[in-house]
């Protein structure tokens, strides 16, 4: 196990009703809070009146930024700060799925300086990256389970004009408090249902993909989580208030990206690096891309980590042991890929009409954005842009 630092200074409640607990804990907070959403989801489903109406009863002034696009645009992070700024706002709350939180995030790095989140950003130098003194304060209330943004230090935004999705970080951005009610998520459509589950399972898996011996407490952690977050999604799917799928699901999200899973495994997130640059060009929804290149990705590196992927086969996807290591591999994937389609996740990089030439361009621009100085990411072994494109012309 290699040598790690963890620190969670999250407070975070979790259950049903925790939602109607928000106006309570964030009392004595400030005065004056900006509400930043998306594009009106939770406006239709009353979550969002809701927390008003919370805020109310505690004599807090809010303003509500709406319009947080999928794939945050720096452009629009720019604007809500605008926003915050003229109203003098102490804290935020972003109520939403993680591309909501993350956006908050964006507010809060980039609040004090007065300038633009982009100098924020990482470009694969990080001694580039302008680092704050101070944040807004953030509460993140998901209702969707899929990034774990509610409970980590990162976010990822998109430079749309340069075709750029990258990612911030920095301790502060780590939100106060995580109210995470299950019951949120029931809204939640069968589609965006797999989309975040895919996006939860590539979070724990991408370390345990690339990492070598020696992490079985990591390993038990995501071997657990993956097959509960398979076993819960498809019922999610099916009767969208099961509390006990929907509960399962948002904790393992929360759990997936906090630390205690990566950490002391390496964080070689090859497939996030990869499926960046799709949504980018694309702008198409985070866990369809990370589902459509899984598969493909998987096949390609396997031969290089057999123990490992027997281990998945095996452990994750219940193959039954035997001498042959490489068929029984080859299986698990084979069972992975027929579970997103038994989800409802079918479309591969063909739907999007994309040529070969496209396909090359991601390959160099996943590079060139990731390690600008060199000419390879980081899996289990280098991949070089001629590996990236073969796995992305089988995606």
């Amino acid at each position: 196990m290699e040598n790690f630092n963890l620190n969670i200074p999250t407070k975070y409640y979790f259950g049903k009703g925790a939602f109607k607990k928000a106006g309570k804990l964030v009392k004595g907070m400030g005065k004056r809070v900006m509400i930043v959403i998306g594009k009106g989801s939770v406006k239709k489903n009353g979550y969002l009146k809701e927390l008003e109406n919370q805020l109310k009863n505690i004599n807090v002034e809010y303003v509500i930024f709406e319009g947080i696009e999928p794939n945050p645009r720096v452009k629009t992070i720019d604007r809500a700060n605008e926003m915050a700024r003229k109203a003098k706002v102490k804290y935020l709350i972003a109520l939403g799925g993680g591309s909501v939180i993350d956006a908050a995030k964006g507010i809060a790095m980039s609040h004090f300086g007065n300038d633009t989140i982009w100098n924020y950003a990482f470009l694969g130098d990080i001694s580039k990256m302008k680092i704050p003194e101070k944040t807004l304060p953030i509460i993140a209330i998901p209702t969707l389970s899929a990034t774990g943004s509610e409970m980590d230090s990162g976010a990822v935004i998109t430079n749309w004009e340069l075709h750029k999705k990258v990612a911030i970080f920095n301790a502060m951005l780590f939100p106060r408090i995580a109210i995470v009610d299950p019951t949120l998520t029931y809204s939640v459509n069968k589609e965006q249902t797999a989309y975040g589950s895919v996006d939860i399972i590539t979070h724990i898996s991408e370390s345990y993909f690339t990492a070598t011996e020696g992490s079985s407490i990591q390993d038990g952690f995501t071997e657990t989580l993956f097959k509960t977050v398979m076993k819960y999604t498809s019922i999610a799917q099916m009767d969208p208030s099961n509390y006990e799928a929907r509960s399962n699901i948002a904790y393992a999200s929360s759990l997936a990206l906090c630390g205690i899973i990566n950490n002391g495994r390496g964080r070689k997130f090859t497939m996030h690096g990869i499926e960046h640059t799709l949504s980018a060009f694309l702008d198409i929804p985070h866990g369809l891309g990370l589902a459509m290149i899984m598969p493909s990705y998987l096949r390609y590196i396997y031969k290089h980590n057999i123990d490992r992927f027997y281990n998945f086969a095996t452990k994750i996807m219940e193959i039954p042991a035997g001498n042959d290591k490489e068929k029984i591999i080859l299986k698990g994937i084979e069972k992975y890929e027929s579970w997103q389609e038994e989800i409802g996740i079918t479309q591969t990089l063909k739907d999007f009409q994309v040529s070969d030439e496209d396909l090359r361009k991601f390959a160099h621009e996943t590079i060139k954005t990731r390690n600008p100085k060199g000419n390879t990411i980081e899996s289990i072994i280098p991949l070089n842009e001629d590996d990236l494109f073969a796995i992305l012309k089988k995606s």
